[in-house]
């Protein structure tokens, strides 16, 4: 499911600047496997992309955020919690949204993630 992107290219809006606040190798769980990625959080969404490293280089990370060049994006504001979870032997954040899907993901600095959102989602990471 892709969500509504808040960037759009040659049209000017009242919305607050996006900001790439952390960014990164990020792994998404689906069941049983295990998706390479990369994820990049902003002060208004984390967004998730499954191209590789180089791709991402190579595209630019403004073009991947304003030409929605991306698996799929999550608003903050749809976002109703954030939970470190332990699936075998590493630690992984489960994001669950205000419609119940749930998105799991190991970062590989998980810990500067789980803060990022701490601050961006004040009483909603466990």
């Amino acid at each position: 499911m892709r969500h509504s992107v808040a960037l759009r290219r040659g049209r000017k809006e009242n919305i607050m600047e996006e900001k790439i606040l952390i960014q990164g190798t990020c792994n998404r769980i689906k069941g049983a496997f295990v998706e390479n990625g990369y994820g990049l959080l902003t002060n208004q969404r984390l967004i998730y992309s499954k191209h590789s490293l180089a791709k991402i280089a190579a595209m630019g990370v403004l073009v991947n955020l304003t030409q929605g060049s991306y698996e799929f994006d999550i608003p903050l504001s749809d976002i109703s919690s954030v939970q470190e979870k332990k699936r075998l032997f590493s630690k992984m954040l489960l994001i669950t949204t205000t419609s119940g899907e749930e998105y799991s993901f190991y970062f590989t600095k998980l810990m500067e993630w789980k803060i990022h959102l701490s601050n961006l989602l004040p009483g909603k990471v466990i």
